[in-house]
């Protein structure tokens, strides 16, 4: 018994520096999820959600998934994204995100029955202030209902 205490002495820091270095690596992630019905996406059906876990200063890379069905028409998925802080800083940016070739033909192959996109929309986001923030994301799509949209999210990941 004496023995194995003297190993674990000599052992623990190690054990303890392991711990501290694996624990290190972790990213915060956050994901805002938005399911659309059949209909689809209404023009004026602006997206809304808000985060207070954001560190100051630290860049968060921005993606989006957009999942979407033969239903969706566009060439292209244009938004805005709008972001303002509970301070009163605010920043937008507007993507239009390629969908199709100019064939009509989708960019990526279809799985399930889908087209799952993943694209990095910002590498590197800095939010200069600490609290909470409003995202809004507003449909520019021309039309009154954009169809064929099963899916949005943003996953913000630093």
């Amino acid at each position: 018994m004496a023995l194995f205490n003297q190993i674990m002495k000599k052992l623990f820091p190690i054990f303890v520096l392991i711990l501290l270095i694996s624990s290190c690596g972790k990213q915060a992630k956050f994901v805002h999820n938005f399911e659309m019905n059949d209909k689809g996406w209404e023009k004026f059906n602006n997206l809304h959600f808000t985060q207070n876990s954001f560190v100051k200063n630290k860049a968060y890379s921005v993606n989006l998934d957009l999942v979407i069905d033969e239903n969706y028409t566009e060439s292209s998925f244009e938004f805005q994204l709008l972001i303002e802080s509970e301070e009163g800083e605010s920043w937008n940016k507007v993507f239009a995100i390629p969908i199709k070739d100019k064939e009509g033909n989708f960019l990526i192959e279809k799985k399930n029955g889908v087209f799952n996109y993943h694209i990095l929309l910002l590498k590197a986001k800095y939010f200069n202030e600490k609290g909470n923030y409003s995202f809004e994301v507003v449909n520019l799509n021309p039309k009154l209902v954009t169809k064929g949209i099963k899916k949005i999210s943003f996953i913000f990941e630093g």
